[in-house]
């Protein structure tokens, strides 16, 4: 009888093991930036702390930014939009072709362990009410990360710079 009870505390012991390792892992992804970044024109690069674009028409303003996994096990990436700045969002492993367009950029991807993937990013002033002379900025970039089965919304620094649009002219939402 003694036997019995042992094993039982013994399996409910490492049950609960396995599932603070399985909520560990899964709450939290480890990404880090990686080595690769891109603008397009449209953006002044001489500022080693920001690219800044002055009034950029739609869809001009584009970006890339890298960021490699560094966790015990892969990861599912989901690209993600917010009704401020960014207007269209895509992602690429990177490695799995032999040049990254934006163009093949999916919505979702799957990095493997130790793996490395590109944000690409196209960036409006969507709806955010600006007066002349000012901008909008962006620091970080969004994303949705599945790790075990556990997804979490992550905010990526866009380090070493952040993105601004100026606009010379009043800018408001519409309706």
């Amino acid at each position: 009888m003694m036997a019995g009870r042992r094993t039982y505390l013994w399996a409910a012991t490492a049950g609960i093991a396995l599932v603070g390792a399985w909520l560990v892992v899964g709450l939290n992804p480890q990404l880090e930036q990686g080595p690769v970044t891109w603008a397009s024109e449209v953006f002044d690069q001489g500022d080693r702390l920001e690219w800044a674009a002055v009034d950029p028409a739609p869809g001009e303003a584009q970006i890339m930014v890298s960021y490699r996994s560094t966790g015990p096990v892969p990861v599912r990436v989901a690209a993600v939009t917010d009704d401020l700045m960014v207007a269209h969002s895509g992602l690429s492993v990177i490695g799995e072709a032999e040049i990254l367009l934006q163009e093949d950029a999916k919505p979702v991807v799957n990095v493997p362990r130790g793996g490395e993937f590109a944000v690409w990013q196209t960036l409006d002033l969507l709806c955010v009410d600006l007066a002349a002379g000012t901008g909008a900025v962006a620091r970080h970039v969004r994303v949705d990360v599945t790790t075990l089965g556990i997804t979490r919304r992550l905010e990526l620094p866009l380090a070493p710079r952040s993105v601004t649009l100026w606009t010379t002219t009043d800018h408001s939402c519409p309706g």
